[in-house]
Order: structure tokens, then C-alpha cells, then sequence
């Protein structure tokens, strides 16, 4: 179904000649990348539009990076473009350069992964980014995740072999690859989803949820991988009591406690055995630990208990934002359950992290299921999506980007933008 590989992709493609394992510079000048939101670290700063410090007058405004794909007859495009502030208002698409690069920026350099599955850097020219150095890995096989460690130490994740493997994004060299094959339990494999990396202990904590014996079903049960960058120690964390998991959310606390999400792959895993269902799960690995502690593991209540918590997006505070899911109204949908969660009728929440405690975003309008979420200067975005036809003819017709205020409870409206906002970083 459209609408739902581009909320699991949430990244774009590059146009332009992808490079082999021996010829890393075959690339076309008007190349472009667009962000997985999952993947980026936060610049920070302030902005005035955001109701960050306002600079003095004349001082220049800082740069954002801007990425969306809209439907064609001809199959989805993907867009970027630059702008002086966070902007305000719709955000036009007539000047944005096109894109087809999965990645990520990180300092002042973009990098992504092209569809051939090479490493490609590229810089900023005015207003279009160019390449400037790749690195053939198509050979070992890649994925659109890329984490970033320091200035000369970055990884993406060789699905297919299980390897994380491990680059210099500086000199664009390869460094090494862990082998993570000890995680796989059965034949059918595992679905390694997304993570993000602790940078207290080199840690890379991943989402991982297991295909059961019988084809097609899942092990309703929660697992993360745990890699140590370092030594290479590979480990899997389990709490069996709560769900499996798509992936969607989770991150690193201001303490550096590591919180995941469980949510029973968006709910099917419940909906397919529901004499089994679990409740979603909020799982915590402390500071310093790669084990779950389940005496600290939350299932969230949200109301008066019919709706589901899904996603876990945050800034790193002890609040955070998930979206409540009722199922009880899929029937509204004829049962169809791709047009229920792409239908915006599902509220967003606040989480307390620590204590559990919920409220409902009064102010914010209710939306389709979202699996992405912006921090941009420390303040977290979430997306609204207007979709266009239904089931698996559906498609992204606009976005509306939300700024959530996780301590006073309230939101505005940051920007609107064509298409589905795929990327929104701060330069």
C-alpha cells in the first residue's frame, strides 16, 4: 500500500548515477538528499519563529532544511529546499530542488544511501546539495538507517546479512562490521526495525521483532538488540510481558535512560491473536545498562481506556507525545484497517515517561497514524497529514506540522507544506 511504505520509509531517493564497490564518484552534480527524521541528531539553538532568542537585528537567521514527497501519475517526488527560519504559513514547493537520496545530515554534510545501496556524502551549492565523496558498500547490503557517533564514526545496518556496519563519514572509509547474526531465533528471521545509539557507552540499541514459526505471524513478545560499537557485544533484552514492536519512536532521556515502544506492530499482532492481546508498553534500559528493567515498564492508559498508545516521540524530557488508537472503531472502515489508521480521527497525548500519567492535546487535531516526529532546537514537531482516497490506492495530499509544547500541554501550528513532510532540520 502507498501511504504505508512511505510512513515506513519516511525517507526519499537520489537522482543520479549510484557508485560500485570500486568507483565511489560516479554521481550526477544536481544531486539531492532528503532526511530520515529517526535517524538525525538535533543542532539546537534558538529561532524566532519558534519562540527561541530573537538575534540581534541584521544577524543572519539560522538555515533549515526542508524535504517532502508529493503523489504524481507518474509516481512519487520527492522535494527539498532551504529556508532562513523556521517558516510560518504554507511553505511552496515552486523553488525546491528534487531529491532521491535515503539519509541524513549531520554537521554541515548530508549523507544518504542510494538506491544501489552505496554511501554518498553531499554538500550544499546554493540551493541544491551536491556530492562530494561516497563509499561502495552495495557488496555487504545497507538499509536506509544511518546513526552518527562523532565525526569519525558512523553506522547504517546490513539487514539482509546481519552486520551493522561501521564508517568514517569524515574520510568516507570503511571501518568495520559487526556481525548481529546471533540475534536470529528461526528460519523466518526477524524484522530489525529502527534504534538510535548512546553515546555514554557506544551503545546502538535497535527495535527487532521476530516472524514465529508459522509464516506470516509474529512473536507477540517485546525485543531489542544491543550492540556494543566498541567490542562488538551483541546481546538481545527481552520484557515478554509486553508486546512486539514496529519500531516507531523511542529515544535517549536527558540521564540517559533509553526508552523503546511496544505497540504490537501498530496493533496487528493483537488483532490477529486477539485472545493473547497485550497493551502497549513503554520499556526502559537505565543509564549505563543494556538490560530492560521491567519493574520500571509502563502500559499507558489513555482516557477511559479505549484507545491504544502508539509511538513514543519526544525531546529527551520526561514527557512525551504518543497517539491514541481506538480499534473498536475499524468497523467504521469496513474493517479495512489500512484506511482506519490513516483516517484522522486518532487523538495525540501526553506521557509522563516516570510516572505514567497521560493527557489528552485538547488543542491539537486529531490525525492519521504518524511513525515520524521532528526535534528541531529542542522543540518536538509532530505531523498532520490530509490523505487522499483510501485502503491501498491512498495517498499524502498535504502536510501540516504541529509544534508540541510537552510541558504546558499546548501546540501550535508551525507550517504547512504539499505532500508528505519527510524531512525538517535545522542546518
Amino acid at each position: 500500500m502507498k501511504y504505508i511504505a512511505l510512513m515506513t520509509t519516511l525517507s526519499l531517493a537520489f537522482t543520479g548515477a549510484g557508485c560500485s564497490d570500486d568507483d565511489s564518484t560516479d554521481l550526477t552534480q544536481d544531486s539531492g538528499v532528503a532526511t530520515d527524521s529517526g535517524t538525525t541528531s538535533d543542532a539546537g539553538g534558538g529561532s524566532p519563529d519558534a519562540g527561541g532568542e530573537t538575534p540581534d537585528a541584521g544577524a543572519a537567521l539560522a538555515t533549515y532544511f526542508i524535504a517532502t514527497s508529493v503523489s504524481t501519475p507518474d509516481g512519487d517526488v520527492a522535494f527539498y529546499k532551504f529556508v532562513d527560519g523556521i517558516p510560518s504559513g504554507e511553505v511552496s514547493i515552486d523553488d525546491a530542488a528534487e531529491a532521491t537520496v535515503f539519509g541524513s545530515f549531520f554537521g554541515d554534510a548530508a549523507y544518504g544511501i542510494t538506491a544501489d545501496n552505496n554511501l554518498v556524502r553531499l554538500r550544499r551549492q546554493g540551493a541544491v546539495l551536491v556530492e562530494d565523496g561516497a563509499l561502495g558498500i552495495s557488496a555487504r547490503g545497507t538499509s536506509n538507517y544511518l546513526w552518527f557517533l562523532s565525526a569519525t564514526r558512523a553506522f547504517t545496518l546490513n539487514r539482509a546479512g546481519q552486520e551493522v556496519i561501521e564508517f568514517n563519514p569524515t574520510e568516507m572509509t570503511f571501518t568495520k562490521a559487526i556481525d548481529i547474526s546471533s540475534v536470529r531465533r528461526n528460519e523466518n528471521g526477524e524484522d530489525i526495525r529502527r534504534g538510535f545509539i548512546r553515546a555514554s557507552d557506544n551503545t546502538l540499541f535497535i527495535h527487532v521483532s521476530y516472524f514465529a514459526d508459522t509464516p506470516g505471524q509474529r512473536v507477540n513478545e517485546f525485543a531489542a538488540i544491543a550492540v556494543d560499537v566498541d567490542s562488538g557485544e551483541v546481546s538481545v533484552t527481552e520484557d515478554t510481558s509486553c508486546p512486539t514492536t514496529a519500531g516507531f519512536g523511542g529515544f535517549i532521556a536527558e540521564n540517559d535512560d533509553v526508552f523503546m515502544f511496544a505497540d504490537a506492530f501498530i496493533g496487528t499482532a493483537n488483532l490477529g491473536d486477539p485472545m493473547n492481546a497485550k497493551p502497549s508498553c513503554v520499556i526502559r534500559i537505565p543509564a549505563g545498562s543494556r538490560t530492560i528493567d521491567p519493574s520500571s515498564t509502563l502500559r499507558p492508559t489513555l482516557g477511559d481506556g479505549t484507545e491504544q498508545a502508539f509511538g513514543l516521540f519526544g525531546s529527551g524530557t520526561d514527557n512525551a507525545y504518543v497517539l491514541g488508537i481506538d480499534f473498536g472503531r475499524i468497523g467504521e472502515f469496513g474493517g479495512d484497517f489500512f484506511a482506519f489508521i490513516g483516517a484522522p480521527i486518532h487523538e495525540g497525548w501526553v506521557l509522563d515517561i516516570r510516572s505514567g500519567e497521560t493527557e489528552k492535546l485538547a488543542d491539537l487535531p486529531p490525525g492519521g497514524v504518524t511513525t515520524d516526529d521532528f526535534v528541531v532546537d529542542g522543540r518536538l514537531y509532530v505531523p498532520r497529514n490530509t490523505v487522499v482516497g483510501g485502503g491501498g490506492n491512498a495517498t499524502f495530499d498535504a502536510t501540516i506540522l504541529y509544534e508540541v509544547d510537552l510541558d504546558t500541554r499546548t501546540t501550535r501550528e508551525a507550517f504547512s507544506i504539499t505532500g508528505f513532510l519527510s524531512g525538517f532540520q535545522r542546518l
